[in-house]
């Protein structure tokens, strides 16, 4: 097949005299281009609309990725491939994140969120770092993703051999008990009163 190939480009066109090779390495050669450096990614095309949270749910993984809040009630065109989302309103695009395969979680960016929403989490300090350095300040071996905010809460009045245990059998997280049953703490101890004078106990 090579070999005729090469035959047929080499032919002279019928009336002139130059083949279709001639042609090609006088006109068309020059204005050739390297192939890319990286595979082509097929686009996959939805509309979502956005919830009162300010986020988009990309159905395929069941992922939520944020918006401006000013377009919360929108329904916008979500263009993603394996490695980004994007969204648009209209020509517009209004996010762009990287993709993120876990279920029932979110990427969030400060700036999609509203004023009062960006000072509660900056006034908390609710980051990832602040939960992991929680953690581990609890027990030196937890680390995330067995750092929630749970844990961090009961960490207080726990001894720090109670938490340990936990960490590392509640891995990861879909359906997992809460951690307070799993730590043994004790019951108190019910004392009995002494009855009062003239009253008979049998």
């Amino acid at each position: 097949m090579g070999k005729q190939l090469d035959w047929h480009n080499s032919q002279l066109f019928q009336g002139r005299d130059y083949s279709r090779r001639d042609l090609f390495e006088q006109e068309e050669r020059a204005f050739l281009r390297s192939l890319p450096s990286q595979p082509y990614q097929i686009q996959h095309v939805v509309l979502a609309k956005v919830q009162r949270n300010y986020h988009i749910i990309l159905g395929e993984d069941r992922h939520q990725y944020s918006v401006p809040f000013t377009l919360i009630g929108k329904t916008l065109k979500v263009i993603y491939n394996p490695e980004t989302v994007e969204v648009y309103q209209g020509l517009q695009r209004v996010a762009i994140h990287r993709r993120d395969a876990r279920a029932h979680s979110y990427t969030t960016v400060a700036e999609h969120m509203p004023a009062n929403h960006r000072y509660w989490e900056e006034r908390q300090g609710w980051t990832p770092d602040y939960f992991t350095d929680k953690a581990r300040a609890s027990t030196p071996r937890c680390t995330p993703p067995h750092c929630i905010h749970g844990r961090c809460r009961i960490s207080t009045p726990q001894p720090r051999q109670n938490l340990t245990l936990p960490a590392f059998r509640q891995t990861p997280i879909p359906g997992y008990p809460p951690t307070t049953q799993l730590l043994a703490v004790p019951k108190p101890v019910q004392r009995p009163y002494p009855a009062p004078d003239g009253l008979r106990v049998d």
